[in-house]
């Protein structure tokens, strides 16, 4: 009896389907298997796994608070980045003021204590107190603190003019 080559294909393809049908079969049944025996050793010792689920639970959790941290980090050395390169260009200016201007329109790198210091180091007793008002007018208009200072302390004499002591105005 001859076969001819399309009836050969023909039954090698289903039976290649079947054993391929068969073999998947049989790894879901090992795998059926297996989660089987997993479902029954939890169920004889559930405090063991509960006890693992909450430790897996801290951890997740530590994870996230590592996340929030290094976040958080990365934020206050992009910041302290703006302070130094901020310090950095105000200082080359202020040591090279031959007719040089500070940008009006940029971030001083100072704070409050610091142009406190200043003051104190100048001799500008009455500058002291307002020191965080020019801090505080560069955050929300984006103007130099160092030039908000320097015309105040022009104008009212390092806050000893008549204007600065009898009015608060350093500016007049």
């Amino acid at each position: 009896m001859m076969i001819s080559r399309t009836s050969f294909i023909f039954v090698s393809s289903v039976f290649l389907t079947l054993v391929t049908a068969f073999s998947s079969l049989y790894t879901l049944r090992l795998e059926q298997q297996e989660l089987h025996n997993l479902v029954q050793s939890i169920s004889r010792h559930p405090s063991e796994y509960n006890d693992l689920k909450e430790q897996l639970l801290e951890i997740n959790n530590y994870i996230r608070e590592l996340e929030e941290d290094n976040r958080r980090v990365k934020e206050h050395n992009h910041q302290l980045e703006d302070i130094v390169f901020a310090r950095k260009n105000n200082y080359l200016v202020a040591i090279n003021l031959r007719g040089a201007d500070i940008p009006v329109l940029s971030k001083s790198g100072f704070n409050a204590d610091m142009l406190d210091r200043a003051w104190r180091e100048l001799g500008a007793e009455g500058m002291v107190s307002i020191s965080e008002s020019f801090v505080q007018a560069e955050k929300e208009f984006g103007v130099n603190a160092l030039v908000i200072a320097s015309i105040a302390a022009h104008e009212s004499n390092f806050g000893r003019s008549n204007l600065a002591v009898n009015k608060n105005n350093m500016f007049g």
